[in-house]
């Protein structure tokens, strides 16, 4: 394929970027998760509290439902990476010298 230029570090690093973000989405959610939880203790009401408690609780299931998926795709392009680069040492190593 034209224009398309990959290879196995590249695939590797990907996947090690996308699983800093994730470590990083972690740090954030439980940061969040902190200033629920003082929300919760300090905030005295019996609809606006639960509500925001409740909508800041179900962002923060997404939030870690997509850490979770960057995580996992994350390790996927590592493994990826590291099997096309034995892949290739194998196919080179196959070859005879100065092919």
């Amino acid at each position: 394929m034209q224009g398309i230029s990959i290879t196995s570090d590249r695939v590797v690093a990907m996947g090690g970027a996308a699983e800093a973000v994730g470590a990083e989405l972690t740090r954030e959610i439980a940061a969040a998760r902190e200033i629920l939880e003082g929300i919760r203790a300090g905030w005295r009401s019996d609809q606006a509290a639960p509500r925001y408690a409740a909508a800041l609780e179900g962002y923060l299931q997404e939030a870690a439902e997509l850490r979770d998926a960057l995580v996992g795709h994350g390790a996927a392009l590592e493994r990826t990476g590291r099997a096309f680069a034995e892949a290739e040492s194998a196919l080179a190593a196959g070859l005879p010298q100065g092919s």
